[in-house]
């Protein structure tokens, strides 16, 4: 005990309690439900996300199958989970944690710890590098530092990912330990460091492919601009042994999980350069007033966001707070020296690719070619990236820090009574700037009318319409419930093979669609009335075929069973 409470009483302790406590404010009363819901209120990818962490264990431990092909998703065919987003080290890494409690709290557990482990990372990055600005002030530099860690761990993006249920992309804290490994190592070449940078490309990657494209691209630049003579850094024999040791560790632990994936990238046309383009940030998405804000971010939607519904959180999650955004760009003339030369150049890059293939204005492409084309062209696996605007991940990391090194400019012959009351202002305003309004919990129990079909005797499969409502996350994921096929699925790449391979299924209710799923051993249609008003069909149009009798009403889902042709 004396061991615990003198590492709570250190710098790095109470920094990591701040975070702690900070995130779970944040996200109250998540805790009080840890092990039955999660950060709400959308039931998408995150549902999705959970499907999948329950999958892995259930076909290892318990039913000692492959877990990379579900063969009662996509029934019969069978669903292959590279279809979409994989994500290893929630799935597969972290499978003892979920088969000892459930997929619910791992969900959470990978949740929380995220937001004090990024925060305290760029705490520690930042304080090596400002204690250049200020050596004389230690406890300004601990101040500043602890800013960029909040900036960052509270950033819209993170906070819009949650939201989101983007779980694959909350671990950020991968991306900033291979920065700080690579930065450390620059300095001190030490072999430790080495291990820290490859396992951060490792478990990024092993998080979401985007956390190990972004750091492929950016880092390089961050390292040609900060070693000074190449030429030197080049023939230096420790170079050459610090990238195999990454090498190793990367294509140890990714490689297995990779091969999957470029198997079917070889059969695989990418993402197409339409969606790739719309799914980009706009350089007006990092000057925008938090979209999410439950003060002003309704206002802000309706200006910029020419489309029915509310704005899809991917273009809330480049905007950069004000407090980051006044002393990051104040900060960034002033701030000399090669690392953070280095630093501005790979802002700039990752600002750059974040626009994606073409180049828009707010939502309006203006047609002019980015640098993310030519990526697209040259790099392998890249034309499956659909979500460029992910790139601002570096931009918000990077701007963090200049912001910090601009709060500590600013305040350096402020007296110590001053600097501390603004470094708590500066911490507050950022955090009130970027909130998303109280926490919306997403219960995950299941729906009645999966324990209705559970109860159902004899084996069968199930189709759910609209074909919107099947082709989600929850749908999927609900399937565990009730334990029958389903001839449905979900994925990046699935739906739309799934709609266009599949017309006769998609025509339901016409009866083109009755002989399809027959076929495919369906008993029971769910049509799900929650959005029916948006489906090309009402309950009204089911009600008339003469195919389908209505079995029963459970909530929002109407169950009807296939007579025989």
């Amino acid at each position: 005990m004396k061991t615990v409470r003198k590492v709570i009483r250190q710098p790095d302790g109470i920094v990591i309690a701040a975070y702690t406590i900070i995130i779970i404010v944040m996200t109250w009363p998540l805790l009080l439900h840890f092990d039955t819901h999660i950060l709400g209120p959308f039931k998408t990818d995150n549902f999705e996300l959970l499907w999948k962490m329950w999958w892995v264990p259930h076909a290892v431990f318990e039913q000692g199958q492959n877990p990379f092909l579900v063969p009662t998703v996509y029934y019969p065919s069978g669903y292959e989970l590279v279809l979409g987003e994989l994500t290893p080290l929630h799935t597969f890494l972290l499978a003892p944690l979920t088969w000892l409690t459930n997929e619910v709290v791992t969900y959470n557990v990978s949740f929380f710890v995220s937001a004090p482990l990024s925060g305290w990372l760029v705490y520690r990055l930042a304080q090596r590098w400002l204690s250049a600005l200020a050596p004389e002030n230690k406890q300004l530099v601990l101040y500043t530092a602890f800013f960029a860690g909040a900036a960052f761990a509270f950033s819209a993006y993170r906070i819009q990912k949650g939201i989101g249920g983007h779980l694959n992309l909350i671990p950020t804290q991968f991306v900033i330990l291979a920065f700080l490994g690579l930065d450390r190592w620059l300095d001190e070449r030490r072999l430790r460091d080495v291990v820290l940078a490859g396992l951060g490309f490792a478990l990024g990657a092993l998080s979401s492919w985007y956390y190990l494209y972004i750091p492929l691209l950016i880092l390089p630049i961050y390292l040609l601009l900060r070693v000074g003579s190449l030429t030197t850094f080049v023939r230096d024999r420790r170079t050459w042994l610090a990238a195999l040791i990454v090498a190793m560790i990367v294509g140890g632990l990714v490689i297995p999980f990779a091969l999957p994936y470029l198997r079917f990238d070889q059969t695989s046309d990418g993402i197409p350069l339409g969606q790739a383009s719309f799914w980009s940030a706009s350089p007006i998405d990092y000057l925008l007033p938090n979209p999410g804000h439950p003060l002003w971010g309704g206002l802000v939607q309706r200006v910029l966001w020419p489309f029915p519904g509310d704005m899809p959180l991917e273009f809330m999650i480049p905007a950069l707070d004000l407090v980051t955004l006044i002393f990051g760009v104040w900060a960034w003339r002033r701030l000399e020296g090669q690392r953070w030369r280095a630093l501005r150049w790979s802002i700039i890059a990752a600002f750059l690719l974040s626009l994606g293939p073409v180049f828009h204005l707010s939502r309006l492409p203006l047609g002019v070619p980015m640098p993310a084309a030519l990526v697209r062209l040259i790099l392998p696996g890249a034309d499956n990236l659909r979500t460029w605007g992910r790139f601002s991940l570096f931009v918000t990391f990077g701007m963090s820090l200049m912001a910090a090194g601009g709060l500590l400019l600013w305040l350096r012959e402020a007296t110590p009574n001053r600097q501390r009351i603004s470094i708590v202002i500066a911490v507050v305003a950022l955090l009130f700037i970027n909130w998303g309004g109280s926490a919306e919990l997403v219960d995950t129990k299941p729906r009645p009318v999966d324990l209705w079909l559970n109860e159902q005797p004899d084996d069968f499969a199930v189709m759910q319409y609209p074909i919107e409502s099947a082709l989600t996350g929850s749908s999927v994921f609900y399937a565990r419930f009730h334990n029958k096929p389903i001839i449905y699925a979900t994925g990046t790449f699935f739906n739309l093979q799934f709609v266009e391979q599949h017309s006769d299924i998609v025509a339901f209710p016409d009866s083109v669609a009755q002989q399809a799923l027959l076929e495919r051993d369906v008993r029971y249609v769910l049509v799900d009335t929650t959005n029916l008003e948006e489906a090309d069909f009402t309950l009204e149009d089911v009600e008339r075929q003469s195919w389908l009798r209505h079995i029963i009403t459970l909530g929002e889902q109407q169950v009807y069973e296939i007579l025989p042709t």
